[in-house]
C-alpha cells in the first residue's frame, strides 16, 4: 500500500485554520481504504519550514501502518497520528494527512464580546481558574475528572514509549481533552514525534514550549549549549508528563500553567502518587518514573 500521496490527487479542500508552521484543510472527497467514511485533513507545511524529510515522516506513518488492528485502534484513540505523507513539486514533504478530530474534543466558549465559538479543548483550559471558566462558559472539571484525565494522559504516553517513540514538545497546547462521552485526552501535532534514535522532522524549530523546559534544558541554555537545550528523549517526556499532572490537578490556582512545585497539589494526591510526582520533577533525568510506573501506581 502506498503511504505517500501527491497533493494534486487530494481533490477539493476547505481551510480550517492556520498556525505558525502549517495550514490545515478539510478534504471534502479524499478517502483512505483502511479508514472508510473517516474525514481527513491535510496539514500543509509553510515554505519557511521546508524542506521537511519525507523519510522521517514516512517512518511515523509506516510504524502506525505496521501495527496489528487492535493496537492501531488504541493508538488512534490517543493520538492524532499521521496516516499519509504528502508531496508536491517542492522540496521534501509538503505535509501529512490526519484524521479529522472528533467533535467531542472541542468546547464552546463565549468571548468578551458575547460571541460563541467552538475551539479545540486544549489542555491549557484545565489550568484556568474557576472564574475564568465561568465567564467563558467552559466547564470547570472536578478533581475526580482531572484525575481521570491524568490517567488517560499517562496511558497515552506509556503506549507511545512502549512503541519506542518520543513525543518531544509535550505541553498543554499539544493535547486535547473531553469530559463526555468518555473522560480522555488525545495528543495532537504528532508529526513532530520521533521514533527511537531519530530527530524531529521539523528540525527542532521549538524543542520546548516556554514554561515546559526540563531542568537539564534550562541548564544547557544558561551555558549557551544549543544542542543540549534542544535534546528531547524519554527523560524529557517523563518530566513534562509530571508537569502536566501537576498543572491539571492544581485546581483554581492562578497562573497554574507556570507552576512547577509539587507541594502545590500534595493535598490532592495519595502519598505514593505524590512521591512519583516529586521524583518526576526533582529527580535526576535517569531516575524519573516512567509512564508505566505512573499507570500501575494510579491503578492501586
Amino acid at each position: 500500500m502506498a503511504l505517500i500521496v501527491r497533493e494534486a490527487d487530494l481533490g477539493p479542500r476547505k481551510e480550517l485554520g492556520r498556525g505558525g508552521f502549517a495550514v490545515v484543510s478539510l478534504l471534502s472527497q479524499y478517502q483512505l481504504p483502511e479508514l472508510p467514511g473517516r474525514a481527513l485533513v491535510y496539514k500543509k507545511y509553510k515554505d519557511k519550514i521546508r524542506p521537511v524529510s519525507v523519510f522521517g515522516l514516512s517512518q511515523l506513518v509506516d510504524l502506525r501502518h505496521g501495527w496489528e488492528p487492535a493496537r492501531r485502534q488504541q493508538l488512534d484513540a490517543a493520538f492524532n497520528w499521521p496516516v499519509r505523507v504528502v508531496t508536491d513539486d517542492g522540496p521534501g514533504a509538503s505535509g501529512v494527512l490526519l484524521p479529522l478530530l472528533d467533535p467531542s474534543y472541542f468546547v464552546r466558549m463565549t468571548d468578551s464580546y458575547g460571541g460563541v465559538h467552538e475551539n479545540p479543548a486544549e489542555g491549557q483550559y484545565l489550568t484556568a481558574t474557576r472564574d475564568w471558566c465561568t465567564q467563558r462558559g467552559v466547564p470547570f472539571p472536578t478533581l475526580e475528572q482531572r484525575y481521570a484525565l491524568c490517567y488517560s494522559l499517562v496511558r497515552a504516553v506509556g503506549m507511545l514509549h512502549k512503541a519506542e517513540v518520543v513525543y518531544g514538545d509535550l505541553s498543554h497546547k499539544n493535547y486535547l481533552y473531553r469530559l463526555t462521552p468518555k473522560l480522555s485526552v488525545t495528543l495532537v501535532d504528532c508529526d513532530s514525534m520521533r521514533p527511537r534514535g531519530q530527530t524531529s522532522v521539523l528540525g527542532g524549530l521549538q524543542p520546548h514550549t516556554p514554561d515546559w523546559e526540563p531542568p537539564e534544558a534550562l541548564a544547557a541554555k544558561r551555558r549557551n549549549d544549543g544542542i543540549g537545550f534542544a535534546a528531547q528523549n524519554y527523560h524529557t517526556d517523563r518530566y513534562k508528563l509530571g508537569l502536566a499532572i501537576l498543572r491539571i490537578l492544581a485546581m483554581d490556582v492562578p497562573r497554574a500553567a507556570e507552576k512547577r512545585d509539587p507541594d502545590l497539589v500534595r493535598r490532592h494526591l495519595p502519598p505514593h502518587l505524590f512521591r512519583l510526582l516529586q521524583a518526576s520533577l526533582t529527580a535526576p533525568p535517569a531516575q524519573r518514573p516512567d509512564a508505566r510506573t505512573w499507570f500501575e501506581e494510579m491503578r492501586r
